[in-house]
Protein backbone atom coordinates (compact mmCIF):
# COMPACT_ATOMS: atom_id res chain seq x y z
CA UNK A 1 0.00 0.00 0.00
CA UNK A 2 1.31 3.46 -0.86
CA UNK A 3 1.89 6.08 1.82
CA UNK A 4 -0.99 8.07 0.35
CA UNK A 5 -3.27 5.04 0.53
CA UNK A 6 -2.27 4.33 4.13
CA UNK A 7 -2.96 7.91 5.17
CA UNK A 8 -6.35 7.74 3.47
CA UNK A 9 -7.23 4.61 5.45
CA UNK A 10 -6.08 6.27 8.67
CA UNK A 11 -8.32 9.26 7.96
CA UNK A 12 -11.27 6.94 7.31
CA UNK A 13 -10.54 5.03 10.52
CA UNK A 14 -10.36 8.28 12.49
CA UNK A 15 -13.85 9.17 11.24
CA UNK A 16 -15.32 6.05 12.88
CA UNK A 17 -17.19 6.43 16.16
CA UNK A 18 -15.96 2.98 17.24
CA UNK A 19 -12.41 2.59 18.43
CA UNK A 20 -10.12 0.40 16.28
CA UNK A 21 -6.78 -0.92 17.52
CA UNK A 22 -4.47 -2.95 15.24
CA UNK A 23 -2.63 -5.60 17.26
CA UNK A 24 0.32 -7.74 16.29
CA UNK A 25 0.08 -11.52 16.50
CA UNK A 26 1.58 -11.21 20.00
CA UNK A 27 -1.01 -8.67 21.15
CA UNK A 28 1.09 -5.51 20.88
CA UNK A 29 -0.37 -2.20 19.71
CA UNK A 30 0.63 -1.29 16.15
CA UNK A 31 -1.77 1.63 15.56
CA UNK A 32 -5.15 2.94 16.63
CA UNK A 33 -7.72 5.46 15.50
CA UNK A 34 -8.84 8.66 17.23
CA UNK A 35 -11.85 7.02 18.91
CA UNK A 36 -9.67 4.30 20.48
CA UNK A 37 -7.30 6.98 21.75
CA UNK A 38 -10.22 8.83 23.35
CA UNK A 39 -12.00 5.80 24.81
CA UNK A 40 -8.97 3.84 26.05
CA UNK A 41 -6.72 6.79 26.86
CA UNK A 42 -4.00 5.65 24.48
CA UNK A 43 -0.86 7.76 24.03
CA UNK A 44 2.12 7.61 21.63
CA UNK A 45 4.27 5.87 24.25
CA UNK A 46 1.80 2.95 24.23
CA UNK A 47 2.95 1.94 20.73
CA UNK A 48 4.19 -1.68 20.76
CA UNK A 49 2.99 -2.14 24.33
CA UNK A 50 1.00 -5.29 25.19
CA UNK A 51 -2.74 -4.65 25.25
CA UNK A 52 -3.15 -7.11 28.12
CA UNK A 53 -0.87 -5.02 30.30
CA UNK A 54 -2.61 -1.77 29.40
CA UNK A 55 -6.03 -3.24 30.20
CA UNK A 56 -4.91 -5.34 33.14
CA UNK A 57 -7.72 -6.20 35.54
CA UNK A 58 -10.51 -5.98 32.95
CA UNK A 59 -10.65 -9.69 32.10
CA UNK A 60 -9.26 -9.12 28.61
CA UNK A 61 -7.40 -12.45 28.64
CA UNK A 62 -10.74 -14.25 28.31
CA UNK A 63 -11.33 -12.33 25.09
CA UNK A 64 -8.07 -13.55 23.55
CA UNK A 65 -8.58 -17.12 24.71
CA UNK A 66 -11.90 -17.19 22.80
CA UNK A 67 -13.86 -17.96 25.94
CA UNK A 68 -16.20 -15.07 25.12
CA UNK A 69 -17.18 -13.17 21.95
CA UNK A 70 -17.17 -9.74 23.58
CA UNK A 71 -16.13 -8.16 26.84
CA UNK A 72 -17.81 -5.31 28.71
CA UNK A 73 -15.49 -3.11 30.74
CA UNK A 74 -15.53 0.22 32.58
CA UNK A 75 -12.63 2.53 31.78
CA UNK A 76 -11.86 5.85 33.45
CA UNK A 77 -10.02 8.28 31.20
CA UNK A 78 -9.25 11.86 32.21
CA UNK A 79 -11.98 11.97 34.89
CA UNK A 80 -14.60 10.56 32.51
CA UNK A 81 -15.97 7.06 32.96
CA UNK A 82 -16.69 5.06 29.81
CA UNK A 83 -18.71 1.86 29.52
CA UNK A 84 -17.12 -0.10 26.67
CA UNK A 85 -17.63 -3.34 24.77
CA UNK A 86 -14.50 -4.95 23.31
CA UNK A 87 -14.40 -7.57 20.55
CA UNK A 88 -11.73 -9.06 18.29
CA UNK A 89 -11.62 -9.35 14.49
CA UNK A 90 -9.07 -11.09 12.30
CA UNK A 91 -6.87 -8.67 10.35
CA UNK A 92 -5.94 -9.58 6.78
CA UNK A 93 -2.38 -8.25 7.20
CA UNK A 94 -1.86 -10.54 10.17
CA UNK A 95 -2.66 -9.99 13.81
CA UNK A 96 -6.06 -8.84 15.04
CA UNK A 97 -8.23 -5.77 15.29
CA UNK A 98 -9.63 -4.81 18.68
CA UNK A 99 -12.99 -3.09 18.19
CA UNK A 100 -14.03 -0.73 21.00
CA UNK A 101 -17.68 0.32 21.16
CA UNK A 102 -18.90 3.09 23.47
CA UNK A 103 -21.96 1.80 25.36
CA UNK A 104 -22.02 4.57 27.99
CA UNK A 105 -25.28 6.06 26.74
CA UNK A 106 -26.89 2.62 26.44
CA UNK A 107 -25.80 1.82 29.99
CA UNK A 108 -27.44 5.05 31.09
CA UNK A 109 -30.70 3.98 29.45
CA UNK A 110 -30.51 0.56 31.13
CA UNK A 111 -29.99 2.18 34.53
CA UNK A 112 -32.82 4.61 33.81
CA UNK A 113 -35.14 1.69 33.06
CA UNK A 114 -34.11 -0.05 36.29
CA UNK A 115 -34.74 3.14 38.26
CA UNK A 116 -38.07 3.59 36.51
CA UNK A 117 -39.27 0.09 37.40
CA UNK A 118 -38.09 0.53 40.98
CA UNK A 119 -39.85 3.90 41.25
CA UNK A 120 -43.13 2.62 39.81
CA UNK A 121 -43.04 -0.33 42.21
CA UNK A 122 -42.42 2.04 45.11
CA UNK A 123 -45.23 4.40 44.07
CA UNK A 124 -47.74 1.55 43.82
CA UNK A 125 -46.67 -0.13 47.04
CA UNK A 126 -48.21 2.49 49.36
CA UNK A 127 -51.79 2.43 48.00
CA UNK A 128 -51.73 -1.34 47.63
CA UNK A 129 -50.54 -1.68 51.23
CA UNK A 130 -53.43 0.52 52.37
CA UNK A 131 -55.96 -1.56 50.41
CA UNK A 132 -54.59 -4.86 51.64
CA UNK A 133 -54.38 -3.73 55.26
CA UNK A 134 -57.96 -2.49 55.41
CA UNK A 135 -59.34 -5.49 53.51
CA UNK A 136 -57.66 -7.86 55.97
CA UNK A 137 -59.12 -5.91 58.90
CA UNK A 138 -62.58 -6.00 57.32
CA UNK A 139 -62.30 -9.75 56.69
CA UNK A 140 -61.22 -10.32 60.29
CA UNK A 141 -64.19 -8.31 61.55
CA UNK A 142 -61.97 -5.66 63.15
CA UNK A 143 -63.70 -2.94 61.10
CA UNK A 144 -67.49 -2.99 60.95
CA UNK A 145 -68.47 0.67 60.56
CA UNK A 146 -68.32 1.30 56.80
CA UNK A 147 -70.95 3.99 56.39
CA UNK A 148 -70.76 6.76 53.81
CA UNK A 149 -68.67 8.90 56.16
CA UNK A 150 -66.24 6.13 57.05
CA UNK A 151 -62.61 7.39 57.13
CA UNK A 152 -61.57 3.93 55.96
CA UNK A 153 -63.55 4.24 52.74
CA UNK A 154 -62.33 7.81 52.32
CA UNK A 155 -58.69 6.80 52.59
CA UNK A 156 -59.16 3.86 50.22
CA UNK A 157 -60.89 6.16 47.76
CA UNK A 158 -58.02 8.66 47.98
CA UNK A 159 -55.47 5.93 47.32
CA UNK A 160 -57.55 4.66 44.41
CA UNK A 161 -57.52 8.13 42.86
CA UNK A 162 -53.76 8.28 43.41
CA UNK A 163 -53.21 5.01 41.56
CA UNK A 164 -55.51 6.13 38.76
CA UNK A 165 -53.56 9.39 38.36
CA UNK A 166 -50.30 7.48 38.37
CA UNK A 167 -51.43 5.03 35.68
CA UNK A 168 -52.81 7.84 33.51
CA UNK A 169 -49.55 9.74 33.86
CA UNK A 170 -47.50 6.67 32.95
CA UNK A 171 -49.63 5.95 29.88
CA UNK A 172 -49.38 9.57 28.71
CA UNK A 173 -45.63 9.69 29.29
CA UNK A 174 -45.19 6.39 27.42
CA UNK A 175 -47.12 7.76 24.44
CA UNK A 176 -45.11 10.98 24.39
CA UNK A 177 -41.81 9.10 24.53
CA UNK A 178 -42.72 6.40 22.01
CA UNK A 179 -44.43 8.38 19.28
CA UNK A 180 -43.30 11.44 17.40
CA UNK A 181 -45.58 14.48 17.26
CA UNK A 182 -48.65 14.06 15.07
CA UNK A 183 -48.63 17.32 13.13
CA UNK A 184 -52.08 16.54 11.72
CA UNK A 185 -53.40 17.14 15.25
CA UNK A 186 -51.80 20.58 15.49
CA UNK A 187 -54.08 23.56 15.11
CA UNK A 188 -53.87 27.30 15.52
CA UNK A 189 -55.64 28.40 18.68
CA UNK A 190 -55.57 31.11 21.31
CA UNK A 191 -54.67 29.64 24.71
CA UNK A 192 -56.48 32.47 26.50
CA UNK A 193 -59.80 30.65 26.97
CA UNK A 194 -57.94 27.46 27.86
CA UNK A 195 -55.97 29.25 30.57
CA UNK A 196 -59.06 30.88 32.02
CA UNK A 197 -60.66 27.44 32.36
CA UNK A 198 -57.55 25.97 34.06
CA UNK A 199 -57.33 28.93 36.46
CA UNK A 200 -60.99 28.42 37.43
CA UNK A 201 -60.22 24.79 38.27
CA UNK A 202 -57.12 25.87 40.21
CA UNK A 203 -59.19 28.32 42.26
CA UNK A 204 -61.54 25.48 43.23
CA UNK A 205 -58.56 23.40 44.38
CA UNK A 206 -57.16 26.43 46.22
CA UNK A 207 -60.49 27.05 48.03
CA UNK A 208 -59.67 30.71 48.52
CA UNK A 209 -56.23 30.15 50.06
CA UNK A 210 -54.38 31.96 47.24
CA UNK A 211 -54.62 35.16 45.27
CA UNK A 212 -54.59 34.64 41.49
CA UNK A 213 -53.47 37.25 38.99
CA UNK A 214 -53.69 36.76 35.22
CA UNK A 215 -51.95 38.64 32.42
CA UNK A 216 -53.20 37.01 29.23
CA UNK A 217 -52.85 38.33 25.68
CA UNK A 218 -55.89 36.83 23.95
CA UNK A 219 -54.60 37.99 20.55
CA UNK A 220 -51.51 35.77 20.83
CA UNK A 221 -52.11 32.40 19.16
CA UNK A 222 -50.17 29.15 19.19
CA UNK A 223 -49.87 26.27 16.74
CA UNK A 224 -49.95 22.99 18.62
CA UNK A 225 -51.81 19.96 19.95
CA UNK A 226 -54.46 21.41 22.24
CA UNK A 227 -54.75 18.48 24.66
CA UNK A 228 -50.99 18.30 25.17
CA UNK A 229 -50.74 22.05 25.73
CA UNK A 230 -53.64 21.91 28.18
CA UNK A 231 -51.92 19.12 30.12
CA UNK A 232 -48.71 21.17 30.29
CA UNK A 233 -50.31 24.41 31.43
CA UNK A 234 -52.53 22.59 33.94
CA UNK A 235 -49.59 20.71 35.45
CA UNK A 236 -47.65 23.91 36.06
CA UNK A 237 -50.57 25.88 37.49
CA UNK A 238 -51.68 23.06 39.79
CA UNK A 239 -48.09 22.63 41.01
CA UNK A 240 -48.10 26.29 42.00
CA UNK A 241 -51.27 25.69 44.05
CA UNK A 242 -49.82 22.59 45.73
CA UNK A 243 -46.51 24.14 46.75
CA UNK A 244 -47.64 27.65 47.69
CA UNK A 245 -48.74 28.11 51.32
CA UNK A 246 -52.02 29.83 52.13
CA UNK A 247 -52.25 33.58 51.48
CA UNK A 248 -49.66 33.20 48.73
CA UNK A 249 -49.81 34.78 45.27
CA UNK A 250 -49.95 32.93 41.95
CA UNK A 251 -49.52 34.82 38.68
CA UNK A 252 -50.34 33.29 35.28
CA UNK A 253 -49.25 35.03 32.10
CA UNK A 254 -49.37 34.44 28.35
CA UNK A 255 -47.63 37.06 26.27
CA UNK A 256 -45.07 37.76 23.58
CA UNK A 257 -41.45 38.28 24.58
CA UNK A 258 -39.14 39.15 21.67
CA UNK A 259 -39.39 36.18 19.26
CA UNK A 260 -41.23 33.84 21.63
CA UNK A 261 -44.75 33.26 22.93
CA UNK A 262 -44.24 32.70 26.65
CA UNK A 263 -46.52 31.01 29.17
CA UNK A 264 -45.34 31.44 32.74
CA UNK A 265 -46.53 30.66 36.25
CA UNK A 266 -45.00 32.54 39.18
CA UNK A 267 -45.72 31.83 42.82
CA UNK A 268 -44.63 32.89 46.28
CA UNK A 269 -44.29 29.29 47.40
CA UNK A 270 -41.65 27.19 49.11
CA UNK A 271 -39.15 27.58 46.27
CA UNK A 272 -36.46 25.19 45.07
CA UNK A 273 -32.71 25.24 45.71
CA UNK A 274 -30.43 25.46 42.67
CA UNK A 275 -29.06 21.91 43.08
CA UNK A 276 -32.51 20.43 42.34
CA UNK A 277 -33.57 22.49 39.32
CA UNK A 278 -31.78 20.49 36.60
CA UNK A 279 -33.32 17.25 37.93
CA UNK A 280 -36.93 18.40 38.26
CA UNK A 281 -38.05 17.00 34.89
CA UNK A 282 -36.80 13.50 35.70
CA UNK A 283 -39.56 10.96 36.27
CA UNK A 284 -40.48 10.57 39.95
CA UNK A 285 -37.91 13.14 41.05
CA UNK A 286 -39.18 15.04 44.07
CA UNK A 287 -37.47 17.74 46.10
CA UNK A 288 -39.57 16.77 49.13
CA UNK A 289 -40.90 13.22 48.83
CA UNK A 290 -43.32 13.35 51.76
CA UNK A 291 -44.72 16.78 50.90
CA UNK A 292 -45.23 15.88 47.24
CA UNK A 293 -47.12 12.69 48.03
CA UNK A 294 -49.22 14.44 50.67
CA UNK A 295 -50.25 17.04 48.09
CA UNK A 296 -51.32 14.36 45.60
CA UNK A 297 -48.37 14.64 43.23
CA UNK A 298 -47.33 11.62 41.17
CA UNK A 299 -43.81 12.80 40.35
CA UNK A 300 -44.55 12.63 36.60
CA UNK A 301 -45.96 16.09 35.93
CA UNK A 302 -42.76 17.92 34.98
CA UNK A 303 -41.50 14.94 32.96
CA UNK A 304 -44.71 15.17 30.92
CA UNK A 305 -44.25 18.95 30.57
CA UNK A 306 -40.72 18.48 29.26
CA UNK A 307 -41.76 15.95 26.60
CA UNK A 308 -44.72 18.02 25.43
CA UNK A 309 -42.51 21.08 25.02
CA UNK A 310 -39.90 19.09 23.08
CA UNK A 311 -42.65 18.00 20.70
CA UNK A 312 -43.53 21.68 20.16
CA UNK A 313 -39.92 22.89 19.73
CA UNK A 314 -40.29 24.79 22.99
CA UNK A 315 -38.25 24.91 26.19
CA UNK A 316 -38.92 25.01 29.91
CA UNK A 317 -37.09 27.68 31.92
CA UNK A 318 -37.15 27.43 35.72
CA UNK A 319 -36.05 30.13 38.14
CA UNK A 320 -36.51 29.70 41.86
CA UNK A 321 -35.24 30.66 45.29
CA UNK A 322 -36.01 28.78 48.51
CA UNK A 323 -38.75 30.40 50.60
CA UNK A 324 -39.32 33.11 48.00
CA UNK A 325 -41.09 31.27 45.18
CA UNK A 326 -40.62 29.94 41.67
CA UNK A 327 -41.32 30.82 38.05
CA UNK A 328 -41.89 28.15 35.41
CA UNK A 329 -41.86 29.49 31.85
CA UNK A 330 -42.65 27.71 28.59
CA UNK A 331 -41.04 29.51 25.66
CA UNK A 332 -42.54 28.75 22.22
CA UNK A 333 -40.51 30.16 19.31
CA UNK A 334 -42.60 32.31 16.94
CA UNK A 335 -40.40 31.96 13.89
CA UNK A 336 -42.57 29.13 12.53
CA UNK A 337 -45.77 29.89 14.43
CA UNK A 338 -48.50 32.31 13.68
CA UNK A 339 -49.10 35.07 16.16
Amino acid sequence: MTVLGFERERLLADALSDGVVALSDTGRLNWWNASAERLLGLRPEHHQKEIMRLLKGTGIRTLFSNHIESLSIVRKVRRKTWHLTLSLREYRAGGQLLIVQDTTELEGFVNMRKDFIANVSHELRTPLTVFRGYLELIQDGAITDLGHDSPVLQQMNDQCHRMESLVKGLLLLSRLESNGPDLSMHQLFSPGALLESIVRDAKQVSQGRHTFKCDIDNSLSLMGEVNEIQSTFSNLIMNAVRYTPGRGDIKVSWKKEKDCAVFSVSDTGIGISAKHIDKLTQRFYRVDQARSQASGGTGLGLAIVKHVLVRHDAELVITSEPNKGSTFSCRFPLDNKDE
